[in-house]
């Protein structure tokens, strides 16, 4: 009988066998929602069992012995949204398999993307484009500002403006942020910042935050004709829409900064959505923490709004406004001609409409309203200047298929443009009452009619292995009388399975600004002359040719070589007694000092790494050299006073030779990522001339002075906590940790020799920051 206590043990033995072998199993992959690749560590919970895994590396995870029962799965990784997913187990022997499909924080989705090249996000013909991810926008910006621009400034080939840490704008390849072309869903956006014009003692902040955009893309060079407004570069935003579910809410308070974003369904049929987001920043506490500037106040406002919807399943309406305020007000005023306060307002309303005609087929069509008015006044409320620019926009653009890896695109824009200001001066008294008397300057008053047109075919041969793509471009403005034509022509070919040779070269126009052209009669000098000197337009030649070789399916290491040539054409505008005349190419037109043809070429290595796991980001180093030719500019005491000496060849502006960028993340857990941004500029010439004494003249050439080398290393550090039905997380950030000088440049002044040099202000020092995100 002594057996029967071990027969009985082994007997309970094989019933927890039996029981563990058909209770429920919950398993699984997980999987991100931009581009399809699979998660590794992300925990997974069953909030009311309180039991939590971690995905493997191929992103999979399994939960067993599941009770009966209905049950709530939580999905959280630091970087992505919270998701939760409703299950139930009716019997034991009945598993769940689910596959979830996360988004980055602030976007979205309700399908899994699918992508089969992680770097190349529309055309692999385009030979030079750099686009950035959900995750690389939020963390390459900063805590303290967020800003897709300060996202930019990170990129290979890019600079921050003037090595100045406070402003947005930013240098690319030797161009000009004012030669860049910014592109808000299809629609030419002029200056989208808060800030004031001219002013370089304060701080600059793009309208747009990273929650509310989808995508970014910079083409610094031979970009398709599509986007080919300006000379210099190319930069495409596109917004998100909201969510198709249920209202979900993103409230982010950091130091210079915070937020409100509500995003969800429009209707009950899953049809529509919409996304409102408000935000206001306090970077006028930044700027008083460097404790060297005069700025006393700066605070930026704006607000967004989105409704997208399907009409029917061929017709998509959108709808976009924005609206942004800048005020500034600097207590340091002390004459009639020092600014003691400051506004900037800007508007965007956009309409658009989708009608998919047939799965061949497809019409785009927008229509919107530009406003954007500023002014800055003295001491007693007058204004120093003004200016009030707006623009009525409508155009189409159809993309039709019309045979297999053929597709043709064509596209028409008209702009209605209108602008109105002026600039006074108070530094001139009147000799009897020895008061102040106001001269005015820079006046324009006019409305115009700008007309643009492309067309470009895009083909893919020999099993995709050969991109090919060509456009043709039409540019026209009313007060100039020249029609420039210009085209471009990119391919991208597949040397090998991970070669490829991308190349392009692109022919580029660039009107003058319309407050340039808006210039009345009533503002010449009397007697009025008959002609006055021009610009007509700015002509570039781009060429790009680059060697990528991918380093398995998530790295790249691409070297290229650029080349940018610009002219500039040379005019008159032709006065009459009925008004003025339009601006004219002629060979009989007064000589104009300044540069009269530049160049910025160089070569790029670049090494990048883009996955959702573990290390992501990139480094590249840029050699680039900008160089123009000049004429000097004569000046005597006797008649004629002014002359134009011979052409030399001098830097640029933008003559920055050595660009370094890095950009790093690296997701440790599934509640704590960590990132570094660093940025090395070789320093860019002063902007300005400088005056030599040749006997009894002055001569005027470019300046060869420069501003200090730049650098600047962030660090980052989110840390999130998951509840159950909601997330907060932590970001927080040391800027400039190496504490850096990086004077900002605020204007050029003269030695007694004529020597032009730099004035600047103290940059940024080293400066921590946090911000808290709560989404709901």
């Amino acid at each position: 009988m002594k057996p029967a206590p071990a027969l009985f043990l082994l007997g309970l033995s094989f019933l927890f066998t039996a029981l563990q072998t058909h209770a429920a199993e919950v398993r699984g992959n997980v999987a991100n929602a931009n581009g399809g690749e699979p998660l590794r560590q992300v925990q997974i919970s069953i909030l009311e069992l309180k039991r939590t895994v971690i995905t493997n590396r191929d992103g999979t995870f399994r939960i067993s012995a599941v009770p009966v029962g209905k049950y709530t799965v939580r999905a959280s990784a630091v970087g992505f949204r919270l998701l939760t997913v409703a299950i139930e187990v009716g019997r034991d022997d009945q598993d769940q398999v689910i596959s979830i499909s996360l988004v980055p924080d602030f976007r979205r989705t309700d399908v899994v993307v699918v992508k089969g090249d992680v770097f190349h996000r529309d055309n692999p013909a385009i030979p030079s484009q750099f686009d950035l991810t959900a995750t690389e926008m939020t963390e390459s910006a900063t805590v303290l500002v967020d800003d897709p621009f300060r996202s930019v400034q990170a990129l290979p080939g890019v600079s921050p403006g003037e090595n100045n840490d406070l402003f947005g704008q930013f240098s690319v390849l030797g161009a000009l942020f004012r030669d860049v072309s910014v592109y808000v869903d299809d629609i030419l956006i002029p200056a989208p910042f808060h800030g004031l014009p001219n002013f370089n003692n304060g701080a600059s902040l793009s309208l747009f935050s990273s929650e509310t955009l989808q995508s970014l893309d910079l083409m610094p060079v031979a970009y398709p004709e599509r986007y080919a407004d300006s000379i210099g570069a190319a930069l495409s935003l596109r917004t998100r829409e909201g969510s198709r579910s249920r209202p979900a809410f993103t409230v982010s308070a950091g130091i210079a900064d915070s937020s409100v974003i509500g995003e969800g369904e429009l209707g009950s049929a899953k049809k529509g959505s919409w996304l409102v987001s408000v935000r206001k920043s306090y970077l006028n506490w930044l700027i008083d923490s460097i404790g060297d500037t005069t700025l006393s106040d700066g605070a930026f406002e704006d607000g967004s709004a989105r409704l997208s919807y399907d009409l029917t399943s061929r017709h998509s309406f959108s709808f976009y406004f924005l609206d942004g305020h800048t005020g500034v007000k600097d207590n340091s005023a002390v004459t009639l001609n020092d600014l003691d306060t400051g506004g900037n307002d800007m508007t965007v309303a956009r309409l658009g409409w989708r009608f998919t005609s047939s799965p061949r087929l497809l019409f785009d069509t927008e229509g919107a309203n530009i406003g954007q008015r500023y002014d800055v006044r003295n001491l007693t409320g007058q204004i120093l200047a003004t200016d009030n620019y707006g623009e009525w926009v409508g155009q189409t653009r159809t993309s039709w298929s019309w045979a297999a890896n053929q597709i043709l695109e064509a596209g028409f824009s008209g702009r209605r443009l209108r602008d109105s200001g002026f600039s006074q001066d108070f530094s001139f008294l009147n000799p009897v009452t020895l008061q102040p008397v106001p001269l005015v300057f820079a006046p324009s008053d006019a409305t115009g009619l700008r007309l643009s047109g492309y067309a470009q075919q895009i083909t893919n041969l020999h099993s995709n292995r050969i991109h090919l793509m060509a456009g043709i471009r039409w540019d026209r403005v009313e007060q100039v009388d020249a029609r420039p034509v210009s085209a471009q022509l990119s391919a991208a070919v597949q040397i090998t399975p991970r070669t490829q040779v991308p190349f392009g070269l692109g022919r580029y126009a660039q009107f003058p600004t319309f407050q340039e052209l808006a210039e009345p009669c009533s503002s010449l000098p009397f007697p009025k002359p008959t002609a006055l000197p021009r610009d007509v337009y700015e002509r570039s030649d781009h060429l790009s040719l680059a060697v990528e070789r991918s380093l398995g399916e998530f790295t790249r290491i691409r070297v290229a070589a650029f080349d940018r040539e610009n002219h500039q054409l040379v005019g008159s505008r032709i006065f009459s007694d009925t008004g003025c005349g339009r601006v004219v190419e002629t060979a009989s037109h007064f000589p104009l000092p300044g540069p009269i043809r530049d160049y910025s070429r160089g070569v790029q290595i670049l090494i990048q790494r883009r996955s959702a796991n573990r290390l992501s980001g990139w480094m590249g180093y840029t050699l680039d050299y900008a160089r123009e030719r000049a004429a000097e500019q004569i000046q005597s005491f006797t008649p004629p006073f002014f002359a134009i000496g011979p052409l030399i060849t001098e830097p640029t502006t933008e003559d920055q030779r050595h660009t370094v960028n890095a950009f790093a993340n690296y997701r440790i857990s599934p509640s704590i990522s960590v990132s570094g941004k660093w940025v090395y500029g070789s320093g860019f010439p002063v902007p300005g001339f400088s005056n030599f004494t040749v006997g009894n003249t002055f001569v005027t050439v470019a300046n060869q002075t420069r501003l200090g080398d730049y650098q600047r290393l962030d660090l980052r550090l989110d840390k999130s906590w998951a509840y159950a039905r909601w997330k907060l997380t932590l970001y927080s950030e040391i800027l400039n940790v190496t504490n850096h000088n990086n004077p900002r440049f605020i204007f050029t002044s003269f030695q007694a020799n004529g020597q032009a040099f730099g004035v600047t202000d103290k940059g940024l020092p080293i400066t921590p920051t946090a911000g808290l995100v709560f989404q709901f």
